[in-house]
């Protein structure tokens, strides 16, 4: 017959659906209920296409082909049914594809994976999972105000996770023996770099990775910009800094000191000399109170007392310190003063403690410390003696309505001022980007452009780090003004992959953000946390400190590393809440394809049902979206029937047969369900690590030795160990139908597994051939006999093509014959001619069965030779010799 599909003549001589004919072209149609090995159950109805005459859509899958046949695959309103189809399969799901820690790490740390690596004592890979995103992890795991335990889940419990803390202790650890990454082959190409603070010295470390010769121009002295000037010594030991920043050095980043842009080089020197350059100069100028005798002598800015500090300059500081602001870097200065000697240390901030930016734990350590807090006060004036501060005037402020950060905006209170005595000022309210050097032209009358804010005008945005001028990229604080340390990273981390794409031509690897994500919550506090995964009550695990007594008069690095044992203890606290299948997860990809939003026909979850109770499989029900195919395979294809729908309508829930925990059903736990789900609702259990997560894999094709069948299989390995095996072509018509025992028993001990010794095999009396084909070896039979073999625990594609092939030969199923004892199960053949005994043995010479061996037809017998009596093992070599007898002999590896 001839059609057409999308323009295209097509022509078949079989009766073949939609689905199949354009599968057979290079046409691909969105499916997530549909299996070849099934009768089609149209139950996702996203394979939908139009046929020229039909009413409406047909889905593809169970449409056949018929002649003159007109079909479109994809037009904007088949495409528009299918965005609905999803949108009302994602109506009530649950769960987050992506954890949500790694959504709010600024660089995209892949933060549930390494967390997992401590938990397994894999601290190597831990640290290369942090460095692919981030080169300067000791000084994160010291400052960084961890945006990412805001978001995770297991705040819903006792507390977040220590996300930070087990960053610190991995990168001690790394110190010990620091990663250093491959570096690839030479380009050729030249990259000059503004600025050697963390988004210079990131976007420098991955372009040296890509093999391009990078140089640094630094205008001070030393390396590490905020993060040697800005961040005292007792939070980041400069010797600690200064080995991280070595690890980049060694890999062949020259640094060149003492460069100042606008002074001694300029942007037009550099684009002449490399291919592209990265503006990385930071946000390093204090911002000014604006307030009456702002100039007097003993009145510093936030940044400009510390670097002075860091610089090793002696600072008297005097008796009474006031410290205006509520960030970060007012809490450093305050606490500096108090271990420069300072008797008194106020900190003066406008608004109140709840509105400080500043993180908790730094606030609560500078009170421990002795700073004294004066909230809602506003400074307006500094007072002096002969040109020396001797005092600041404020006026006191109450609360207004929220600004646009969310925060309450002060209001002064008329009339009511506070005098507060000073022998120095010290104004931390802010930071700018000093744009000296950005005015000169670069390309004849263009300048690099800049914000009303003076900063860099960059592609944030799109994650070019573009500038308006061909060849020039920015990020870090120049682009956005001050803001945190793994935000800055962030930008080189993207800024080089940009450039990279820019200098190679090829197009830059989308980012994890970019594709379709569902979240239970972007806040915390969206959160439901009925919908968390589960786990049992665990305190988080404190890191110790210095004693108070003990700090302040000296720099000592106050906080300590977790030990490992605490490291681990915490690790193991986390409950991986990024889905195990989200790169594999069908229903994110056509989520992402077809562009849906998940709000707009948004019900209510279905109540959670996780059940836990099979030692390989994980069931989660809020994941699932109905289509059945786990259902059917076990029943139509493995004659199992574990599975099964409850209740009706939108209350529909695939569970266990009879509403049972799945290890109470018939199931044989063969994982068959797990390899059809589209949408991560069935899982493999970790059967090799302690936790598993989102790890990068690599997958090797290989045979499964567990017995004489030899099923194709993929083995997925991590860091070369093999973590999960699966069958071969899921989902196909050829997929190896795998046991329990190659799939996951043979995990346990993965040496003996991958050691079937065939050669012994080979050697045996009984030995036929090796089983490459069962399908062919069942189908070229006309009586088979099963002398006791356990197929369907123990040899599923036997089981699963003898089930095929006699609901589909009403003859075969005559002429086949079960000899099992009374206690085993037979799943699904209830309907064959099943002979039961109390032993194979006393019916070795029944006369049915004699007339059968010689009647001359074509005869297959299931053995398993290591459980055959000597009277059976005799009678069997007696007939083997038959040429209408086929024996094929099962043989596990264990029996060896």
């Amino acid at each position: 017959m001839k059609l057409t599909i999308n323009d295209r003549p097509f022509e078949t001589d079989r009766d073949i659906t939609i689905l199949e004919a354009c599968e057979s072209i290079g046409i691909e149609i969105p499916t997530l209920c549909h299996d070849p090995r099934l009768i089609p159950f149209t139950s996702c109805f996203i394979c939908v296409v139009e046929v020229e005459g039909a009413k409406g859509s047909v889905p593809a899958c169970a449409t056949k082909v018929r002649e003159g046949m007109v079909v479109r695959t994809s037009t904007e309103n088949i495409n528009d049914t299918r965005r609905l189809c999803m949108e009302l399969l994602l109506s009530d799901h649950a769960g987050d594809c992506i954890a949500p820690c790694r959504f709010n790490c600024p660089a995209g740390i892949d933060i549930q994976s390494y967390v997992a690596q401590v938990a397994n004592r894999d601290f190597k890979s831990a640290i290369k999972t942090i460095k692919d995103r981030n080169p300067l992890p000791l000084v994160c795991g010291r400052v960084c105000p961890k945006p990412c335990e805001d978001a995770c889940r297991r705040g819903l419990m006792e507390g977040p996770v220590a996300i930070d803390n087990i960053k610190r202790f991995v990168s001690d650890e790394d110190l010990k023996e620091p990663f250093i990454p491959d570096v690839k082959p030479a380009t050729g190409k030249r990259v000059a770099i503004v600025g050697a603070g963390p988004a210079g010295l990131s976007c420098a470390y991955y372009l040296k990775i890509e093999g391009y010769d990078v140089e640094i121009f630094e205008k001070s002295d030393r390396p590490g910009g905020m993060l040697l000037w800005g961040i005292p010594e007792y939070r980041l030991p400069k010797s600690l800094l200064a080995k991280e920043i070595e690890i980049i050095t060694s890999l062949g980043v020259k640094i060149h000191f003492n460069k100042t842009l606008g002074k001694d080089f300029t942007l037009k020197d550099l684009k002449a000399k490399y291919d592209a350059v990265f503006l990385a100069i930071g946000a390093q100028k204090s911002t000014a109170m604006r307030v009456k005798n702002e100039d007097a002598k003993g009145v510093f800015g936030g940044i400009d007392f510390l670097y002075t500090v860091a610089k090793g300059s002696k600072v008297d500081v005097g008796n009474s310190v006031v410290v205006v602001g509520g960030g970060n870097t007012a809490i450093d200065a305050a606490r500096t003063a108090v271990r420069l000697g300072a008797g008194k240390v106020t900190i003066v901030y406008r608004r109140t403690r709840d509105e400080m930016p500043a993180e908790n734990i730094e606030i609560e350590e500078a009170a421990h410390e002795g700073a004294i807090f004066n909230f809602l006060r506003a400074p307006t004036e500094i007072l002096t003696r002969n040109g020396k501060v001797t005092g600041i005037k404020c006026q006191v402020m109450g609360l207004g309505e929220a600004d646009s950060s969310g925060r309450r905006r002060p209001v002064p209170i008329e009339g009511e001022f506070e005098t507060i005595e000073a022998d120095t000022i010290i104004a931390a309210i802010g930071q700018y980007v000093d744009p000296s050097g950005l005015e000169t032209p670069v390309d004849g009358t263009n300048a690099v452009t800049l914000t009303k804010y003076n900063t860099i005008s960059a592609n944030v945005d799109e994650r070019t780090f573009k500038t308006n001028i061909e060849g020039i990229f920015a990020g870090g604080d120049a682009v956005t003004g001050p803001s945190i340390a793994i935000s800055a990273i962030a930008h080189g981390r993207y800024g080089a992959a940009s450039i990279h794409s820019w200098l190679s031509g090829q197009p830059v690897v989308k980012d994890f953000r970019s594709a379709f994500n569902f979240s239970l919550g972007q806040k915390l506090s969206d959160v439901d946390k009925n919908y968390i995964p589960q786990a049992s009550h665990q305190e988080r695990e404190k890191s110790g400190s210095l004693p108070i007594k003990e700090r302040l008069d000296n720099f000592n690095e106050v906080d300590f590393t977790y030990s490992e044992e605490q490291a681990v203890s915490e690790a193991k606290r986390c409950l991986s809440c990024g889905c195990l299948d989200a790169d594999e997860c069908k229903l994110r990809l056509y989520a992402e394809r077809f562009k849906i939003n998940v709000n707009r026909i948004r019900g209510s979850i279905r109540k959670q049902n996780i059940d836990n109770s099979s030692g390989y499989l994980v069931f989660d029900s809020t994941k699932c979206i109905k289509c059945g195919k786990c259902i059917r395979v076990c029943s139509d294809l493995k004659a199992i029937g574990a599975l099964g729908f409850a209740g009706r309508g939108f209350e529909t829930d695939m569970l266990p047969s009879m509403e049972k925990r799945l290890v109470e059903t018939s199931c044989v736990e063969c994982g068959s369900c797990e390899s059809v789900c589209p949408s991560g609702a069935i899982i493999d259990k970790s059967l090799v690590l302690e936790k598993i997560a989102q790890f990068q894999t690599k997958v090797k094709p290989s045979i499964c030795k567990e017995c004489s069948i030899g099923c194709e299989i993929l083995t997925v390995l991590y860091e070369d160990k093999i973590i999960r095996i699966i069958p071969k072509n899921r989902g196909t018509l050829d997929e190896s139908m795998l046991c329990k025992t190659g799939r996951y028993e043979s995990l346990s001990n993965i040496k003996q597994s991958q050691a079937f010794d065939f050669s012994t095999y080979e050697r045996m009396q009984l030995y036929d051939a090796s089983i490459k084909d069962i399908k062919e070896a069942i189908s070229s039979s006309e009586v088979i006999i099963n002398w006791g073999v356990d197929i369907f625990n123990n040899y599923a594609p036997v089981s699963f093509h003898l089930k095929r092939h006699l609901d589909k030969n009403h003859d075969a199923a005559q002429s086949t014959y079960f000899y099992f004892k009374t206690d085993f199960n037979i799943f699904g053949f209830n309907n064959y001619p099943i002979n039961r005994v109390k032993a194979q043995s006393e019916t070795i010479m029944d006369k049915g069965l004699l007339k059968v061996m010689e009647s001359g037809k074509r005869v297959l017998i299931f053995l398993e030779e290591t459980s055959l009596s000597k009277t059976e093992l005799e009678y069997f070599m007696g007939i083997k010799a038959k040429g209408n007898i086929k024996i094929l002999n099962l043989v596990r590896r264990r029996n060896f």
